[in-house]
């Protein structure tokens, strides 16, 4: 005769190892939705925690104001730039005069504007302009920001779709080198006091 049982008592009867195999299944299975969710509504999610990292003495993350078409400005901190699904840190590459492959680091940048669908101005800091058309490879183009905000929140943006990128400064970081918006007081990950710039 068929017995039904409870959901605890089947549980009870399930080894810890097992369990957390199914309880690991769950929450991978989860996860999926959440960024399959993201990509309907056009945001790819990215790590959260943002590191400070230097790479041959240039540093990211870096603090930037974008600016959309209708005059909105929103501080942000840039991670990246690189492909829709991949990017990279500290450095933008593009195509230059003669079909030159060029690579500036990110940090050397005052501005990125004037970005159509297929080319932008870089504006460096000392004053240079140089005019790159982005690289694309298949249905892919190198032209998405990849962008940390004050919620811990994560975007991805077509630079395409934005008037301008000011970088400011060098994002700043606590003693794990989480990076930090410039006027955060406390970290919220380590919850230390920050000192004062």
């Amino acid at each position: 005769m068929f017995r039904r049982r409870s959901w605890l008592t089947l549980m009870a009867r399930v080894t810890k190892a097992e369990l957390m195999k199914r309880m690991a299944i769950m929450t991978l299975s989860f996860l999926g939705l959440v960024v399959a969710g993201n990509l309907l509504v056009g945001q790819v999610a990215f790590a959260q925690k943002i590191q400070v990292k230097t790479e041959q003495g240039h540093i990211s993350p870096l603090m930037a104001t974008i600016t959309y078409p209708d005059g909105e400005k929103r501080t942000v901190m840039v991670s990246g730039i690189g492909w829709s699904r991949q990017y990279l840190t500290h450095q933008i590459s593009g195509i230059g005069k003669a079909n030159a492959h060029v690579t500036l680091w990110l940090d050397n940048i005052a501005v990125i504007k004037d970005t159509t669908d297929v080319s932008a101005v870089f504006v460096l800091k000392d004053g240079t302009e140089r005019e790159l058309d982005f690289i694309v490879s298949g249905s892919s183009i190198y032209r998405f920001l990849y962008i940390g905000n004050e919620d811990d929140g994560t975007e991805v943006l077509d630079l395409q779709r934005l008037q301008s990128v000011e970088f400011l400064m060098p994002a700043r970081k606590d003693t794990d080198d989480n990076a930090m918006f410039t006027h955060w007081e406390y970290s919220p990950y380590t919850g230390e006091k920050l000192p004062k710039e």
